[in-house]
């Protein structure tokens, strides 16, 4: 009986749906938005490997740990480079030439220090401060005015803290710029901010400068790594 049943209920069923003198339209399939089909197939930018697709207006870029940066050295992209640390050189006076560097007497490189720690303590002072950094790329932007980095360079490292009587940052950015220039753009803010920079020749392929004035200390190293770009690490100590 219960099959009998289901049978006539579905042929009643039919029976209604032919008698409906309704006559209903297909809905009309709408045109995909652009825009919208675009963010919902584009790439999610949390994925880590994604973090650099597109920088092309970047001030700054950080890196993730990839061996490389992805850093434009090509003619085009150095020349911007050079041109926007030339206009930040000059927002304060002139630009000033990089000195010949002095060979230094006992020269250390930080090339050879594997963590910010290790790097910190090659500023004497710095040394009771180092075991409270903090590692973060963040600390690049909070280095203090006199050593901030070369115009779309790309951090590779950063740590610092605040801890009193310790504003200490530990910096390491690439850049496409040759060491030369980018120590002359360091060199030309040490001197306006009166760090009183020194420019030292540590090796064939590291230089330096070293600068202080009441309350401040840098130590500031560039050198030519893989792939034609340059390698500079920023040591900075600031006492209130």
């Amino acid at each position: 009986m219960t099959g009998s049943r289901t049978l006539d209920c579905a042929v009643l069923a039919l029976m209604v749906a032919a008698c409906d003198g309704e006559v209903r339209e297909p809905v009309a399939a709408t045109e995909p938005d652009p825009m919208v089909q675009q963010a919902l197939n584009d790439r999610l930018m949390t994925d880590p490997d994604l973090a650099f697709t597109n920088e092309a207006n970047a001030a700054l870029t950080v890196s993730f740990d990839h061996s490389i940066p992805p850093i434009d050295a090509g003619p085009e992209a150095l020349a911007l480079v050079r041109e926007e640390a030339r206009i930040r050189m000059l927002e304060g006076g002139d630009v000033l030439d990089l000195p010949a560097g002095i060979k230094a007497a006992r020269p250390a490189s930080l090339a050879k220090e594997m963590t910010a720690k290790e790097r910190a303590a090659l500023l004497p002072a710095a040394r009771g401060c180092a075991g409270s950094l903090a590692n973060s790329a963040i600390w690049a932007a909070r280095l203090p005015a006199f050593a901030e980095i070369v115009p779309r360079g790309a951090v590779v490292e950063g740590a610092g803290t605040d801890r009193a009587q310790c504003r200490l940052r530990v910096v390491t950015y690439r850049t496409p710029l040759p060491p030369e220039e980018a120590l002359q753009f360091h060199f030309t803010l040490f001197d306006r901010a009166g760090l009183k920079p020194r420019h030292l020749a540590l090796s064939e392929t590291e230089n330096a400068l070293l600068g202080d004035r009441q309350g401040a200390q840098a130590r500031i190293h560039a050198r030519v790594i893989a792939g034609g770009l340059t390698e500079v690490d920023i040591v900075t100590l600031e006492r209130s």
